[in-house]
């Protein structure tokens, strides 16, 4: 059976109050939370203080599980002074692990492929500074991906705090009549800033990896 694992750590720890990083590891928990509710993820760790581990139950929806996480994060506003147009300031890095699974190992043995695939992700991502990728073992299709996440990576660099607010409620499937009250602009607006987030490309992303990449990946 295909399964997947998301590993993440947060970026910049070690330079965080202590109140900072509980602040943000509670948001990630949260997250974690409402997709365990959804039955997209279980199995959740966290170690180290800074880091955790958990499967994903629908591969296919990885790397939107990911993606949550990620922007969740990233439109956090610890410093009020800055204000949500700020660039962001806190960020997770996460690997995605992708492979199949026996039933007779069962899907949550720390020693199954996507678990090994998505820890060894993670420690490359630190490595090329990326915060964002997916790891399944077929060399030429982790490379397409790799070559993909790298451009996503400096898009998501140039957001803002809004941006990542604005993207987080897309994740969550909202349409932007629905988003324009929660962010407290116009829906105009929210199709503005959609734009300028590049929502458009990471929707076919989404949406190539949903349907095209977890099939050609297992």
């Amino acid at each position: 059976m295909l399964r997947s694992v998301l590993t993440g750590d947060i970026e910049s720890s070690t330079r965080m109050s202590e109140d900072e990083l509980k602040h943000i590891l509670k948001v990630v928990r949260d997250e974690v939370v409402e997709l365990e509710k959804q039955q997209i993820l279980s199995e959740t760790e966290f170690y180290r203080g800074d880091s955790f581990q958990v499967l994903v139950n629908r591969p296919e929806e990885a790397l939107r599980a990911a993606l949550i996480v990620k922007t969740a994060v990233n439109k956090m506003v610890t410093d009020k002074s800055l204000g949500k147009r700020s660039k962001k300031m806190h960020d997770v890095a996460v690997s995605i692990g992708l492979g199949e699974v026996s039933e007779k190992s069962g899907a949550n043995t720390q020693n199954a492929r996507p678990y090994i695939l998505s820890g060894r992700g993670l420690d490359l991502l630190k490595e090329k500074k990326l915060t964002l990728g997916l790891f399944s073992g077929d060399k030429e299709n982790d490379i397409t991906y790799r070559t993909i996440f790298e451009f996503y990576h400096w898009i998501m660099k140039q957001w803002s705090v809004s941006s990542a607010e604005l993207v987080y409620h897309k994740l969550q499937n909202k349409t932007e009549q629905q988003i324009a009250p929660l962010l407290g602009i116009s829906q105009s607006a929210v199709n503005q800033r959609s734009r300028a987030a590049c929502w458009n490309g990471l929707e076919q992303l989404l949406s190539h990896y949903k349907e095209i990449g977890v099939t050609k990946y297992g």
